[in-house]
């Protein structure tokens, strides 16, 4: 799918000040589980097991390219793997993180250019992978070729009613039409199980 990559949802210190201690240390074990590692230090996510574990993290299966763009945005330094700071973030991000902050990461997952601004042409492509368009069929098994023109005209219709630039919508507009679509919350990432207190 291609794009750049955007300033993260946070940075590890403001995630390490947000999350709670039982959380860091969830994260922690759960790193040394993902790569294999006694400690973090040490450890490094395969690609593959990252795009398992951000499968698992979402209520709605998500197209490989959706996957592949989550992937590019979690992997700071884009060396292919993903170090134990990377993963506080994406775990802040995704999971653990207030609404703003899960919002904020499919916001970049849209914002191809990684400018801080989404454009009708990234809207409509990210918009096409996540809603499987190109997947769609009839109940005769047959392709739907009207789903695209219908795509294309919502996205304008949101974009006449939201954006006040035409360079295209920052996430403060997009929040707020975002913030009452049922399709973009569907996409939402799954609240976290809670986490067991030990008893003394």
């Amino acid at each position: 799918m291609g794009g750049k990559q955007c300033k993260p949802v946070v940075s590890v210190a403001e995630a390490r000040k947000f999350l709670r201690p039982d959380q860091l240390l969830a994260i922690r074990s759960e790193f040394c589980q993902l790569s294999n590692s006694k400690s973090p230090r040490q450890g490094q996510i395969q690609k593959e097991v990252m795009i398992k574990w951000l499968e698992n993290k979402f209520s709605v299966q998500l197209n490989p390219m959706i996957l592949e763009r989550l992937f590019q945005l979690i992997d700071l330094d884009a060396n292919g793997f993903i170090e134990y700071p990377e993963f506080i973030i994406a775990s802040c991000a995704l999971i653990y993180g207030d609404e703003q902050h899960k919002m904020q990461q499919i916001f970049n997952l849209f914002d191809l250019d990684g400018n801080g601004k989404l454009t009708k042409k990234n809207y409509e492509k990210i918009s096409a992978a996540m809603l499987r368009i190109d997947d769609a069929k009839s109940s005769h098994g047959e392709k739907v070729p009207y789903l695209q023109p219908l795509l294309q005209l919502n996205v304008a219709m949101m974009f006449a009613y939201v954006s006040t630039d035409a360079r295209g919508i920052d996430f403060r507009e997009w929040y707020r039409y975002a913030n009452v679509s049922t399709v973009i919350r569907k996409f939402l990432p799954k609240d976290p199980l809670p986490l067991l207190k030990s008893h003394k």
